[in-house]
């Protein structure tokens, strides 16, 4: 799988704005709950993507992978925020479905799973790997659904 750690996604700033009281949660920057959110997201984009109509088409050399596929990245900023929130979330709540902080995770993997698939609706490809589309979303046949 590609390495998705320097893709521009989430940042503590904006998971703030979605969860306004984040940071006062812990004197975190969630810096490693971001990094994980964006290992699990590039993971998810990479599987639909080998599952689609470019498994075959595309010649990856050593230094490239389905990463590269993908023109417009930015497309799942959201689906990260929601999946740092998922992430401190589940920590927060250890587990403990009493916890006040599950809820709140049960929340954020839902939204996740929902705005992932809008997002995989909406990028665009780049077929020669140079990130620049030659096929964009709405000429796209859709990927098939991924379910966490």
């Amino acid at each position: 799988m590609g390495n998705w750690s320097d893709a521009t996604l989430s940042t503590t700033t904006s998971i703030a704005k979605i969860e306004t009281e984040i940071n006062s949660l812990t004197d975190s920057t969630w810096a490693d709950k971001i990094a994980l959110a964006k290992e699990i997201l590039g993971d998810d984009v990479e599987l639909a993507l080998m599952d689609s109509k470019y498994k075959d088409s595309i010649d990856l050399s050593d230094n490239e992978d389905y990463k590269d596929l993908v023109a417009n990245p930015t497309v799942f900023n959201l689906s990260s925020d929601y999946m740092v929130l998922k992430l401190i979330f589940e920590d927060l709540c250890g587990g403990n479905e009493e916890s006040n902080y599950f809820g709140k995770y049960k929340l954020y993997a839902k939204k996740f799973d929902l705005q992932f698939q809008k997002d995989m609706q909406r990028i665009n490809i780049s077929t020669d790997l140079d990130s620049t589309a030659e096929e964009y979303a709405k000429d796209i046949t859709r990927f098939g659904r991924i379910i966490r």
